[in-house]
């Protein structure tokens, strides 16, 4: 579950400000891998998606294994804290649009 800076830093203010205890998951909503992440990246930036592989794990060199397949439920978070993070997309989104508004600053 990729997740946006500004997403956590939101979910762990909604936190505070509604003075929760307990556990709250906070993160992306989108389970995604890797490959995927990619290919949205090129989508949207307009770059040639072939030139993206599929791997699988055996791949990456981690001295732990990891599972196929995580991701946290944010259920808790949304319904008691109206937490609503941003769609993997929408994040790419407001990074490009970060960038180039640096680019313009330098």
């Amino acid at each position: 579950t990729p997740t946006l800076a500004e997403d956590l830093a939101q979910g762990c203010w909604l936190v505070a400000a509604h003075e929760a205890s307990g556990i709250y998951h906070i993160s992306s909503s989108e389970l995604l891998t890797p490959y995927q992440m990619a290919r949205q990246v090129a989508e949207y930036f307009n770059l040639d998606q072939g030139l993206i592989q599929r791997v699988d794990a055996s791949t990456f060199t981690q001295p732990a294994r990891r599972p196929a397949r995580t991701g946290f439920i944010i259920t808790k978070a949304q319904q008691q804290l109206g937490y609503r993070p941003h769609s993997f997309r929408q994040g790419i989104a407001l990074l490009a649009q970060q960038a180039e508004g640096g680019a313009k600053n330098v």
